[in-house]
């Protein structure tokens, strides 16, 4: 019987980090591509949903470097259903029937590229904390259910603190304290999905129909 490799901790973290650098190095490129090409074009290139397609892409060729297999055949369809009511719960029901805040008003540009946002950042975040993150973790962990709760939270928790760099994007302290705690529950509801489904795709359509729900809405 062939002997299981011992998980070392430092090997692990030197993975991910570069896994990481590496991911973020290519969306600096993308970028600055954009900025390149945007005075040719009519819209702004630079938005966050072109970057965040051009992560999806870089992050999609670090799978297949890695050889990590993250679109297999979506599997266990009944435990999705939970897990999508959770998402559409996002969506502030009370306040909109009570009159507190209402839809947000798109020309149908906006609401198609509003769209493509929720969809591109949702598959991004999820093949860079499911895809990569959570897989090398459950790849250096003993495969077993110890290793998978570890793998669980461990995941989830780089997934809510990796959310403090809203700060650098404006937002205040509270507002990014609280999404931290809260992005670390709907960080376990969409690894959940992955464990569930085996299927990244399930997790970014989960994910993005959560953002939907929670950001259609403002207050007048």
């Amino acid at each position: 019987m062939k002997k299981r490799k011992k998980f070392n901790l430092s090997e692990a973290l030197a993975d991910i980090v570069f896994e990481l650098v590496a991911i973020l190095v290519l969306l600096g490129v993308g970028y600055l591509v954009c900025m390149l090409l945007e005075p040719i074009f009519s819209v702004n290139l630079s938005d966050l949903e072109l970057i965040a397609f051009i992560g999806c892409i870089a992050v999609i060729l670090l799978l297949a470097r890695l050889k990590i297999k993250a679109f297999g055949k979506p599997q266990n369809w009944l435990y999705l259903i939970p897990c999508l009511i959770i998402a559409v719960n996002n969506f502030p029901f009370w306040s909109y029937f009570n009159g507190n805040m209402h839809l947000v008003t798109y020309e149908s540009l906006d609401i198609f590229l509003f769209i493509v946002y929720c969809l591109s950042v949702g598959l991004f975040e999820e093949l860079v904390f499911r895809g990569v993150l959570f897989s090398l973790l459950a790849e250096r962990f003993s495969k077993n259910k110890k290793g998978l709760i570890i793998t669980f939270f461990v995941s989830s928790i780089v997934f809510a603190f990796a959310h403090l760099f809203n700060l650098f994007m404006g937002a205040s302290v509270g507002a990014t304290l609280l999404q931290v705690c809260y992005t670390a529950l709907t960080g376990g509801l969409f690894a959940f999905v992955f464990i569930k489904s085996k299927n990244i795709l399930c997790c970014a359509f989960v994910h993005a129909l959560y953002n939907f729900c929670g950001l259609i809405m403002e207050i007048p």
